[in-house]
């Protein structure tokens, strides 16, 4: 079962997403702030598709991965909307993901850069789909367990 929710145009709402199977956030407001939710309970999905953002809320964007992979999510998305966006790449933390559980990672429209490259933590990582992403100093990906990549 997946959950939606709609963050709405207030821009400092502060939804709490309900904590079951999967979570989903469609944002287009600028500076919203939405959690993957709270408690222990496993993420099976977590999507985020992202219009118009702030360059203060990168920070938070990638804090929500982090929460993500803590909660054990097993196919996690971010797709940023080009059409809603000032600037259409959004930059994720120069750091390696680190998850025993991430079967799928989806991003549409980010920036990486080496380290993120690096899946040699996530050895169940199968599926890496990367749709119009911008790679700075990324010379390669690292992964043992990769089958498909886009």
């Amino acid at each position: 079962m997946q959950h939606r929710r709609h963050a709405g145009r207030h821009p400092r709402a502060h939804p709490r997403l309900p904590a079951g199977s999967g979570v989903r956030a469609d944002m287009f407001a600028t500076g919203m702030r939405v959690g993957c939710g709270s408690g222990e309970s496993p993420l099976d999905t977590c999507e985020f598709k992202l219009g118009e953002f702030q360059h203060e809320d990168v920070p938070q964007i990638n804090q929500w991965l982090r929460h993500a992979m803590m909660r054990k999510v097993r196919v996690f998305s971010l797709r940023m909307s080009s059409e809603e966006a000032p600037t259409p790449y959004l930059e994720l933390d120069d750091q390696p993901l680190t998850s025993q559980h991430l079967t799928r990672l989806d991003l549409t429209l980010v920036q990486v850069r080496n380290s993120f490259l690096n899946f040699s933590s996530c050895p169940s990582l199968e599926n890496l789909v990367l749709r119009y992403c911008e790679f700075w100093s990324a010379t390669m990906i690292s992964s043992k367990s990769l089958s498909s990549h886009h």
